[in-house]
């Protein structure tokens, strides 16, 4: 070995030397981090204890309701209503005796009624699973009672009809169709309104404070979600359910809808979603109800089929209930690799999805058969492995074991199977969403570009965590950095080998 090959391999070995201090205090970071969100994960177990005694207390209260709504309805709760009349008019100094002296029986039947003696000024509902209440006048034309009755009983439901409140409801939710038409209106807790197409600023706003209290607020296109916006009534609490027109679709929205409500499971919902055939590679994944996102998503690419994500709660539950939908109807289509970016997705290296796709399945072909083609890591493992290091149509390819982020990957069979296993009954956020989740799963073949070919849209609000995105930007620096340093590692200990061969 000659001296200036000498100097350079010793170069080279200060060099790994640095690398290697900067990596232990990398981990000691990485420690004290993991700390800190087990201190989060704690306070978050805390939290949902609260919530479950808040909602133990919420069903107790409702019980409570119910057993005066039956009261109120009872043979002798009605029998000793003119008592209880009578005591109040005698507090205002008037007697019956006086109204049947000047027979001023309209003015008895209009003081009784006041009084409640004739039905319940006050609807109360009572917590009854599966049981669904569908308010609908005689005169509407729209054929949404009749479709919302056939699509919840199809998918389980006790759907049941009605004009008009009635004195006891047990029913878990209710539809008002309509609700500007009625006087009497279910409990905000229970109540969806479907909201008939309006110009904003025309509804009362007593009216729109209705809306925004209520449980959830149907709209059957991108022009009514944006009109409620203008009215302040927006996502979470707004849901897309198109018009009955497309049976399919209808049929899935409302699975979709009832699921996010906590009425039915991801497995009532898939099985009732049979008929739903997915077959394309280019999928992007976007909630309808964040409507100016959804409308930058098409500038973006024509060639995707877009997906109406599902929602549940807590969001992550919903977001990966999405991709492993997905994931099980592209298996069961038979479709080898497909990619898959969410709305947030920006193409920044002058490569759109189709391109991304083809470029994946060139390097599939000629370089690394990948279980997933990653064009962004939003969180690189500090024990993330390289393996190769390779040079595809000029960038800098990358094959790891281990990979975190779900913009924008393009994804095997294999990685759609683990996918399709993912347990939605598991509530662990710290070791279950669903990148977390393939994650774990240190043995796939992961290839990726460096720099990445997608970075993250700094100005859109995360729909998962309610926080901009600019808000992760410290997370995403420091796993490209990561990702940089590793690759640097791995070619200097690669040019030490063959220097000392």
């Amino acid at each position: 070995m000659d001296k200036q090959t000498s100097d350079l391999t010793s170069l080279l070995e200060d060099a790994l030397t640095v690398r290697q201090n900067l990596s232990f205090y990398r981990t000691r970071v990485r420690e004290l981090s993991r700390h800190c969100d087990q201190q989060e994960a704690s306070h978050n177990k805390r939290i949902n204890d609260l919530q479950a005694e808040i909602q133990s207390l919420h069903q107790q209260a409702e019980a409570s309701r119910h057993a005066l709504a039956s009261l109120k309805a009872s043979s002798s709760w009605q029998l000793t209503a003119p008592l209880r009349v009578i005591a109040r008019l005698a507090h205002k100094g008037l007697t019956f005796a006086k109204l049947l002296a000047t027979d001023r029986f309209a003015d008895i039947r209009t003081l009784l009624k006041k009084a409640g003696v004739t039905r319940p000024s006050v609807k109360d509902c009572a917590y009854t699973p599966g049981a669904i209440l569908i308010l609908s006048r005689p005169d509407d034309t729209s054929g949404m009672a009749r479709a919302l009755s056939a699509a919840l009983t199809a998918a389980g439901f006790k759907a049941e009809t009605v004009s008009s409140m009635p004195d006891i409801c047990t029913a878990q939710f209710c539809f008002v169709i309509n609700p500007q038409k009625f006087e009497e209106l279910p409990p905000a807790t229970h109540r969806i309104c479907v909201q008939p197409a309006f110009t904003p600023g025309s509804l009362p706003e007593n009216y729109v404070a209705m809306l925004k209290d209520s449980r959830a607020v149907l709209a059957e296109s991108q022009q009514e979600i944006e009109a409620l916006a203008q009215q302040g009534i927006t996502y979470p609490s707004v849901f897309y359910v198109p018009e009955p027109g497309s049976e399919g679709d209808f049929h899935f929205f409302l699975c979709r809808l009832m699921m996010a409500l906590g009425a039915t499971d991801f497995s009532a919902l898939y099985d009732q979603c049979a008929q739903h055939e997915i077959k394309t590679q280019l999928i992007a994944l976007s909630l309808p109800e964040t409507f100016e996102r959804h409308e930058l998503l098409k500038s973006k690419t024509s060639a995707a089929l877009v997906f109406p994500g599902l929602r549940a709660t807590p969001g992550w539950v919903g977001a990966a209930c999405s991709f492993k939908y997905l994931a099980k109807k592209l298996l069961e289509a038979g479709v080898e690799q497909a990619l898959i970016f969410e709305d947030d997705a920006e193409f920044t290296e002058g490569m759109n999805p189709e391109d991304i796709l083809s470029f994946a399945l060139k390097i599939r072909q000629e370089h690394c058969r990948w279980d997933v083609f990653s064009a962004f890591i939003s969180d690189l493992h500090p024990d993330a492995t390289i393996s190769s290091v390779f040079k595809a149509d000029g960038r800098q390819c990358v094959l790891l074991n281990r990979m975190v982020g779900m913009v924008c990957n393009v994804y095997s069979r294999n990685a759609l199977t683990l996918i399709a296993e993912w347990d939605e009954t598991n509530p662990d956020v710290g070791h279950n969403t669903i990148d977390r989740y393939l994650e774990a799963h240190d043995d796939l073949k992961i290839v990726t570009t460096c720099p990445f070919l997608v970075g993250h849209n700094e100005e859109m609000t995360s729909s998962l965590w309610h926080v901009k995105n600019s808000t992760m930007n410290h997370a995403f620096t420091t796993s490209s950095n990561l990702l940089f340093e590793k690759i640097w590692q791995f070619r200097t200990e690669k040019a030490l080998k063959q220097g000392n061969g």
